[in-house]
């Protein structure tokens, strides 16, 4: 489950240019650390951004590859390929969805057998992400959360354990809470909704809140 403060933000805005800035920034950051290159796709499935190794590899993959990722809707995969010296690449995908109906493609270059280690990128991935990510049961038992979203609660990680969505949400809220795991358990997805969660201290936070 994805969350991150609602600030009003709306795509279209004055604000896009430098928000863009930002994400691409941070995609190029990440990226840079993890030794991968990083795509940025819209909902539509659309090109967003891209870091620099990921345009290297995209000379190699030739124009719209990330559409194949797209239509086979897989979590991780790999794409062998020839250039036009045909010399044979292969390129390892990861995916997963960091910013709201967003998702980001990670490529790395394996054609020289290079240690697997997508799992553990998605682990870093996962912790350093800006926007407050949680995996919570159907039930609503909280599993694990990064620091981002356990800061919105004025928490940490480790304070989050035992507690369950219900601990964390207003009751009037609840019932709609309902209808979206009804959603989920029948489409496979949870919202976006907007809504207020409780903060450590008793005040109520506005989120929008986006799951799978």
């Amino acid at each position: 489950m994805e969350t991150r403060p609602d600030r009003g933000a709306k795509r279209g805005s004055a604000g896009d240019a430098s928000q863009r800035h930002k994400r691409l920034e941070l995609l190029e950051t990440i990226a840079d650390h993890l030794g991968v290159g990083a795509l940025l796709l819209g909902p539509d499935g659309d090109l967003d951004i891209q870091t620099r190794q990921a345009e290297r590899f995209a000379a190699i993959l030739g124009k719209g590859w990330y559409r194949h990722c797209m239509r086979q809707d897989l979590k991780e995969q790999v794409l062998n390929v020839e250039d036009e010296r045909q010399k044979g690449y292969s390129f390892e995908i990861s995916r997963l969805s960091l910013y709201r109906e967003d998702d980001v493609l990670l490529i790395r270059n394996i054609t020289e057998s290079v240690p697997k280690e997508s799992e553990r990128d998605c682990r870093r991935l996962f912790e350093q992400c800006p926007v407050g990510q949680a995996i919570h049961r159907l039930n609503g038992d909280l599993v694990e959360c990064n620091n981002a979203y356990a800061e919105i609660f004025g928490r940490t990680p480790e304070e989050m354990l035992g507690l369950s969505y219900g601990d964390l949400t207003p009751k009037e809220y609840l019932e709609g809470d309902q209808r979206q795991l009804e959603k989920l358990r029948n489409t496979g997805r949870y919202g976006p909704v907007e809504k207020e969660l409780l903060h450590k201290k008793g005040y109520r936070v506005a989120v929008r809140l986006r799951g799978k």
